[in-house]
Parts: C-alpha cells; structure tokens; sequence
C-alpha cells in the first residue's frame, strides 16, 4: 500500500492509494485503453480517475451534494466520510495537488486496469479547528500508489478499491477555512481560520 511517509505527515493524516493484481496485464498507451476496451461512450480508465480527482480537489467528499458524483465513478463506494464532525477521525484532511494518472495498464481482455497515480500534499488542514498545518519542506510530500479499475460495460469504466481520502487543492480549502470562519461561534476556531487563510493565501500567490 503506497502512502505518504508517516513521520512527515502532520497530525498523522495519510493519504492511502489501493494496490491490487488485476491478472495478466500488458503495458500499453493510455490511448490504446481508450481504443481497444469494451466500454461505454467516453468512458476510459484515466477519464475515471482524472473525474474523481478533479471531484475530491474541489472538496466533493465533504459534503452530501459533492458526493452524488463521485459515488458512481466506483464500483462500490460505500458511505461519504463525515470530515466536519468534530468526533470524525477524517475531520483533518490533506491539502495540496490532487491525484493523477501517470500510465493506465490494460489487462489483455480490456475488462480491468491499474492506474499508477501520484499526488502531493502541501499539509493538513482541520476543518473543525480552522487549523492548517504544512508539511516540512517547501515542495511538500509526494504520495504514489496504484488504482484498480474495472470495465462495467453498463456504466464503463469504474475504480474498484475504497474511495481515497480527501485532498483538497489550496483553492478549496481557502473556500473551506472562509465558511467556517463566517458560520462559526467559536472564538479559537475563528481565530485559527483566519490565520490559515493567511498562510494559504501566501501560498496560493506563490504558487500563481
């Protein structure tokens, strides 16, 4: 299982990718996935993951409405994780540059793939507390792993394997810490979402 190095992580979040077998697999161009497989109209395996990437950066995961589109792009996706609950151990959540695909592996039916993907966490954010915290280092901590896929024919393609923990780009956690600071009542919490913004939005220049 891939995942970030734990002793560099803050607040102990970890971000996890899926790492499974899918039979005997053969390299090929992402292109060539989108050719040769048995699949619904513009559907391919590194279209899925690039959704659901896309999705989770904009903070898809943390609320009912974001979720209904993310549940179908997998295989069984199972119930959306509570990130704003106090008492939620995924109330912390990763900021920095969603998951992509960097090479699709067709398996030689065309009814499976892998998905070799990578992110970068930039640090951790509390959505409850309005706490951000960066990892060390200017660059941040990069996290590969590997995805699943499997060709449904009926829906196309979907990921098979538990849904990833949120990553939310800096642009969305910006939206994030700017609500909880206008909703909530608590002084610490306001506090600490105001000075997040602050850094976050340091860091969002610097990356322009």
């Amino acid at each position: 299982m891939g995942r970030y190095p734990e002793a560099q992580v803050p607040v102990g979040v970890v971000a996890t990718a899926v790492i499974v077998g899918a039979g005997p697999l053969t390299s090929r161009a992402v292109a060539d996935a989108r050719v040769e497989s048995p699949r619904a109209p513009d559907s391919s395996p590194e279209a899925r993951v690039e959704e659901f990437c896309r999705l989770d950066g904009d903070g898809g995961q943390l609320t009912e409405e974001g979720w209904r589109p993310i549940a179908p792009r997998f295989v069984t996706a199972g119930t959306r994780p509570d990130c704003r609950s106090p008492s939620s151990p995924q109330s912390t959540v990763i900021v920095g540059t969603p998951c992509a695909a960097s090479r699709v592996t067709l398996s030689e039916d065309g009814r499976a793939a892998t998905a070799d993907i990578f992110s970068r966490a930039l640090g951790a954010l509390d959505l409850t507390l309005g706490r951000y915290k960066p990892v060390p280092g200017r660059m941040g901590v990069e996290g590969r792993g590997v995805l699943r896929l499997t060709n449904t024919l009926e829906s196309g393609w979907r990921i098979d394997g538990p849904v990833l923990p949120p990553l939310l780009t800096v642009q969305t956690a910006i939206r994030e810490l700017e609500a909880l600071r206008t909703r909530t009542v608590d002084a610490e919490a306001k506090r600490n979402a105001t000075q997040s913004l602050n850094v976050l939005r340091t860091l969002l220049r610097q990356k322009q």
